[in-house]
């Protein structure tokens, strides 16, 4: 049986990172909740995990508890990833609560006035200016 060859620093990195933007701009957990289907990853949940523990152990080496603290909170929101059925199961389920319902309409609407409020301001600059 071979050994599983380790993943570097710089490869580790890149997955860390596209993960990070991931959960910045994913309104999965709004569809979700905390059971969002594991195959919306941008990775494989375990190459993500092993990414994120080697930059935490990076990080612990030059001391940087800003950088661990990020790791850590980041393999703590990986664990909101589940096998795909289960999370699909799950969200049927919380979408059947209306109190749920009214949340996410809440936050998609303060989503999309966050995100979009500076293409309308320019539209409407636009519209003004003809």
């Amino acid at each position: 049986m071979s050994e599983r060859k380790k993943m570097n620093l710089k490869v580790a990195e890149a997955i860390w990172k596209e993960f990070g933007a991931h959960i910045a701009t994913s309104l999965e957990s709004l569809v979700f909740g905390l059971n969002i289907p594991e195959g919306l990853l941008p990775y494989p949940k375990e190459k993500i995990r092993e990414a994120l523990n080697i930059g935490k152990e990076y990080s612990k080496t030059i001391d940087d508890q800003e950088a661990i603290k990020t790791m850590n909170n980041g393999l703590e929101m990986l664990e909101w990833y589940v096998d795909d059925y289960e999370g699909v199961k799950k969200a049927s389920k919380i979408w059947e609560s209306k109190v749920f319902r009214e949340y996410v309409k809440t936050e998609l609407y303060d989503f999309q006035k966050r995100n979009f409020k500076s293409l309308i301001e320019h539209v409407e600059k636009l519209d003004k200016d003809k």
